[in-house]
């Protein structure tokens, strides 16, 4: 199969072209390999600012990768293939594409083929290193934390009635997956439109969303990266979907039913308190989420709206609206990233297109910069750095 065309930048924007190579179909093998947590190899290039989606097609997965510019704006892509296959249309998740702590790696779910990918990336080059099964149906988000990655299923198994499950892995220094036994367990015995997976900053604790039940899981991971009992707790608004933490573990989500978002705070025995409660945009469909790095600002997706709210985070983690509409998007905004360094945001749209922001970090407000289009329909994620 060959590659979809790159995608081809709109608006006048000139754009530097980058050209990501070393894909290989072969998975890298290391007889004696350490996790991620490893110091990089020497010599290898230092990490570029890059954004990666994912075309979910049928007919087979491919990530494109994008580096950004000094000025903001994205590259061309390369689309690189994962080996797996998507579904073709719109996954309801958040969390298809991570990368790792160190920036070595990039995983990327198969939701059509149940499996999970790996990519080793040194610089802007990426090679295929792993694809593993996900450990259920339709895995729809991945995290990673120090080496210890888990993936969310849909289902637990091919009954799309079947509830949520997670499963476990660790990565070795050549990016192959080890599955972790005794990390397989399902959430609910029913289909509950579970969205997204993370760990929180310190790797205490998993935490889940299951969307159709207003449920959020709090999940403990041990020493040995298995998963303990399962708490649950009823979401302060409805339909819990994207989110994200801070670095004070805090956790900020957006509620697709509601068009709100709530703050929490998480203490050292994995509860949950409301700091703020179902905070409303003012939109439609609030679904996706991201917090900018230095913790002042979470910005989500209005979905039916086609528009960007933000809010601005508090001393002590509470949210303000700051603005219901701090910018339009040309068609429905699905994911959304903000860089590391805080100064520009990306979002993918329905139609295919991503688009970039340029970041004021007083005020918190966007500024349009640079519109890509020429990823298919039913594309999904984002991730970057």
């Amino acid at each position: 199969m060959q590659p979809p065309n790159p995608a081809a930048p709109t608006h006048g924007v000139c754009v530097k072209h980058f050209q990501l190579t070393g894909i290989t179909a072969l998975v890298l093998l290391c007889a004696a390999c350490g996790t991620s947590s490893e110091p990089s190899p020497a010599g290898a290039p230092p990490a570029a600012s890059m954004v990666f989606s994912m075309t979910n097609a049928e007919s087979g997965n491919y990530v494109y990768a994008y580096v950004r510019s000094s000025d903001g704006t994205l590259a061309n892509a390369t689309a690189l293939p994962t080996g797996g296959i998507g579904t073709g249309h719109g996954l309801e998740n958040q969390g298809a594409l991570a990368l790792s702590q160190d920036n070595r790696y990039l995983y990327v779910v198969n939701p059509g083929s149940n499996d999970l990918s790996v990519f080793r990336m040194n610089g802007t080059d990426l090679q295929l290193a792993d694809r593993v099964p996900s450990g259920g149906n339709l895995p729809v988000s991945v995290v990673e934390w120090n080496g210890t990655v888990y993936v969310l299923n849909r289902h637990s198994g091919p009954d799309p009635g079947t509830g949520p499950s997670i499963s476990g892995f660790r990565v070795s220094n050549a990016g192959t997956l080890t599955a972790i036994v005794g990390s397989n367990i399902t959430l609910s015995s029913a289909n509950t439109n579970a969205a997204q997976i993370g760990i929180s900053p310190d790797g205490r604790w998993i935490v889940v969303t299951e969307r159709g039940i207003d449920q959020l899981d709090v999940v403990p991971l041990a020493e040995d990266h298995t998963p303990g009992t399962p708490h649950t707790v009823e979401s302060a608004g409805h339909g819990p979907f994207g989110f994200a933490f801070s670095d004070a573990l805090r956790l900020y989500i957006a509620e697709s039913a509601a068009g709100s978002t709530s703050a929490y705070n998480i203490d050292f025995r994995g509860s949950l308190s409301v700091l703020s409660a179902a905070l409303p945009t003012g939109q439609g469909a609030t679904c996706w989420l991201a917090i900018s790095p230095d913790n002042q600002w979470a910005y989500v997706t209005n979905t039916s709206s086609k528009s960007i709210s933000s809010y601005r985070i508090a001393a002590d983690g509470g949210l303000t609206l700051a603005a219901s509409i701090a910018t339009t998007t040309s068609a429905p905004p699905i994911d959304v990233v903000v860089d590391t360094a805080g100064g520009y945001l990306s979002v993918l749209t329905t139609d295919g297109a991503i688009e970039t922001f340029r970041v004021d970090r007083v005020s918190g407000s966007l500024s349009s910069i640079q519109t890509l289009t020429g990823l298919p329909r039913g594309s999904n994620g984002l991730a970057g750095n």
